[in-house]
């Protein structure tokens, strides 16, 4: 019998024959600490990060040793000196660790560095420093597309963005942006902005006119400097994300491409302590917003909204989900059905109760069955419901009960159960009691681990 033998012939690394730029292309896909990690695999890779066109530099992935912002400071000299190509896709620089300490002195020839190379995408976290100036050439650089800007420093004024005409994404966050003009010059000047995104910013007039490109817009824990007013006009609006506190005025017009809103809210401090106050604004603003698919509501307004006479005068033809986050005390039922009403082409249902300290009776039993008989009538559309963090308390088994016995047209309820020690047997054999209104509609638990 013949023995064969394997000849060994010279491997070919066929990736370290591609070129510089390309593998610079693909060191890009890493963090910055493992694309520069590629130097030790071989010579050939010795200086591949330094054609990448992406450098994201971050103090906080620093070994925390003595000395450590200078030394991190002296990488990023390093990084911006090797840099070898001629064009930067993206630079992203934090120096905020949480530790403290204000912007390092070279910050000013980093950015200068950045804006050199026709940065595209420029992100920057820096530090809380009474001292914080930005460059102005950042505000005169044509070719960035996307600014993100984390200062910490709410005193800070920003400039005028008008020397940004190709922007196309601006993220501020703690910061203030200059008084009255800022909004005004940035969608008078930056007519390709798609995506805004202020968040926990000290704002005093926020006005959005002629933004005709604009499809993203994120309020986040804004403090609002009283009185003050939100107007927003947005043709090509699709995401409306309101977080925190409330202003104390709004109005949303035009917008014909709504498509997802989120009004997590809360209370603001002076202008609406008055209940009737907080119902009638926040009724104007749910009727402004219903003409989108996706809603999603805080437990605040919620408790407004289902307490307002208003409300089921002007139906939400437009709401197809429904996303509602509730306190685990209140009364649910109570809170629920008006806005089932009020959105009567409604097609998915999910509910979150969340933990709270107050308790809120329920109606009499003569209101109870007018309720039911109105819910039955509008929500002929609701096929999908999903509950979370449900226990065996009244409150869950009666959410649970009211929507099985007066959704006709529901297909699937999924229950995710709170995780303090629900009895999870006696529990669904509570609920497979039950009456149901629609013949085809089945329930799934989904347990968390």
């Amino acid at each position: 019998m013949r023995t064969k033998h394997i000849v060994p012939t010279q491997a070919y690394d066929r990736i370290s024959g591609l070129p510089d730029d390309i593998c610079g292309h693909i060191v890009s896909f890493l963090p910055m600490k493992e694309a520069v990690a590629t130097s030790v695999l071989s010579k050939r890779w010795r200086y591949a990060w330094t054609f990448s066109p992406v450098l994201d530099l971050d103090l906080s992935l620093f070994p925390k040793t003595h000395g450590r912002r200078a030394a991190f400071a002296d990488f990023v000299d390093s990084a911006v000196a090797l840099f070898a190509l001629p064009h930067l896709t993206k630079f992203r620089l934090s120096l905020d660790d949480g530790s403290g300490g204000g912007p390092d002195p070279r910050l000013e020839s980093w950015i200068a560095f950045a804006v050199a190379r026709r940065v595209q995408e420029l992100e920057l976290c820096l530090p809380r420093s009474r001292k914080m100036r930005l460059p102005d050439s950042i505000f005169h650089c044509a070719s960035i597309t996307s600014l993100k800007l984390r200062l910490r420093s709410s005193a800070f004024e920003l400039p005028s963005p008008a020397g940004l005409p190709g922007l196309k994404a601006l993220h501020l966050t703690s910061i203030s942006p200059q008084k009255g003009s800022f909004f005004h010059d940035l969608f008078s000047n930056c007519l390709l902005l798609e995506e805004l995104v202020v968040e926990e910013c000290r704002v005093d007039v926020l006005e959005i006119d002629g933004a005709r490109k604009l499809t993203t817009l994120v309020l986040s824990k804004c403090d609002w400097v009283h009185p003050v007013r939100i107007r927003v006009s947005a043709p090509r609006l699709q995401t409306f994300h309101y977080v925190g506190r409330a202003a104390d005025e709004h109005c949303l017009e035009n917008l014909l491409c709504l498509d997802e809103v989120v009004l997590g809210l809360r209370a603001p401090s002076l202008m609406w302590e008055a209940e009737g106050d907080c119902q009638e604004s926040l009724v104007k603003l749910f009727q402004m917003v219903g003409g989108a698919t996706s809603l999603t509501l805080s437990s605040w307004c919620i408790k407004h909204l289902a307490r307002a006479p208003g409300l089921l005068d002007n139906v939400q033809e437009g709401v197809k989900h429904l996303v509602l986050f509730m306190e685990y005390r209140e009364d649910s039922l109570g809170a629920i059905a008006p806005l089932l009403m009020s959105c009567p082409y409604l097609e998915t249902l999910s509910v979150s109760i969340m933990p709270s300290q107050s308790m809120r009776k329920g109606h009499g039993s003569a209101r109870e069955k007018q309720r039911e008989l109105e819910i039955r009538r509008m929500t002929r559309q609701l096929k999908a419901v999903k509950l979370e963090n449900i226990d065996a308390s009244n409150t869950g088994l009666e959410l649970v009960k009211f929507l099985l016995k007066n959704l006709r047209a529901l297909e699937k309820m999924t229950i995710v159960p709170s995780k303090d020690g629900l009895e999870h047997a006696k529990f669904r054999r509570k609920v497979s009691a039950f009456p149901r209104a629609s013949r085809d509609a089945i329930i799934e638990y989904c347990f968390s681990e």
